[in-house]
């Protein structure tokens, strides 16, 4: 998201009214009038100016898809997440539909509204509210959080079922990720400052929804036992990701340093586990992956107490 800085003069009505204009593209977007009420607030020395929700503009695009050999997921996660709101899928093979079926379960708001012989759309028939927002992250970091603490608990316990049943949650994850990022592109976030920076936080913490399906996937097709060194290691991750957790929630400088020392003994630690390599020596790959996702988190959290 973009911010623009726009200069407006301003008028003298009657005696004591000062007034400016509206920028017209952002009265359109929410449907603002003549004779419609704005909040205004006073905040950090300037005034910002809200109404409604806004108004989520049509955009329409189709694309062919010859046949599920020829079918991605994020042919539709992709426009979902920058705001497409009807989607025309074109294919050869009927069985395609199941497919639009499916990926239709990650799109929140969306439908399948109309069905042909050889074409679906698919469609927004819900709009994003901006204040669920907050609370998505929220859920997606506890997400995470709550495979990591799950995962220590299985990585030895011989059950492979359960582990295989735990990487499952990243599909949870991911329907939750393209709705932020979604609700991103639209509205933007409360403070334009940080849509970029939480954008790329969200895409960061669905990598380590993927990484952490990959452990469970690859621990248990090979029956792994790991050793204790490995399992600690992954305990040591989870406690960073339980830190950058609470960072972003309360900025606190001290503890980012103490984070930062963490994580660049832990790089060495692992290093030395990879060397003597073996099956494990994946598991440690994805491991350390985790850690430079969460290192990456902490460039992005809001330094808001450091701003003056």
């Amino acid at each position: 998201m973009y911010v623009f800085l726009m200069r407006r003069k301003v008028t003298l009505h009657g005696p004591a009214t000062l007034s400016v204009s509206l920028p017209l593209q952002w009265a359109r977007k929410r449907g603002v009038k003549k004779g419609d009420e704005l909040d205004v607030v006073e905040q950090k020395g300037g005034l910002v100016i809200s109404a409604n929700e806004p108004i989520t503009p049509e955009k329409k695009m189709e694309i062919h898809v010859k046949d599920v050999d020829n079918f991605l997921k994020r042919m539709f996660f992709v426009p979902y997440a920058h705001g497409c709101t009807e989607i025309k899928v074109t294919f050869d093979d009927k069985k395609v539909i199941n497919k639009v079926e499916n990926v239709l379960e990650m799109m929140m708001g969306f439908e399948m509204t109309e069905q042909g012989k050889n074409y679906c759309i698919v469609k927004q028939v819900a709009n994003a509210n901006g204040e669920e927002f907050e609370p998505v992250l929220n859920r997606i970091f506890i997400s995470n959080k709550a495979v990591m603490t799950e995962l220590l608990e299985l990585i030895n316990s011989d059950d492979y079922e359960k582990l295989r049943a735990l990487s499952l949650s990243e599909l949870t994850n991911n329907r939750l990720v393209y709705f932020c990022l979604r609700l991103l592109t639209l509205q933007g976030y409360k403070d334009p400052y940080y849509t970029g920076c939480l954008y790329y936080v969200i895409l960061t913490l669905e990598e380590i929804a993927d990484d952490l399906r990959d452990i469970c996937t690859w621990i248990a097709d090979n029956k792994l036992k790991l050793h204790k060194s490995v399992a600690e290691l992954l305990y040591r991750v989870t406690v960073f990701y339980d830190e950058i957790y609470k960072l972003h929630n309360s900025y606190n400088q001290e503890r980012l340093v103490s984070l930062r020392k963490q994580i660049i003994d832990f790089y060495t630690d692992v290093k030395e586990q990879i060397r003597h390599g073996g099956k494990e020596a994946i598991v440690l790959g994805y491991i350390m992956k985790i850690a430079d996702d969460i290192s990456n988190i902490s460039k992005e959290l809001k330094y808001e107490t450091s701003i003056k």
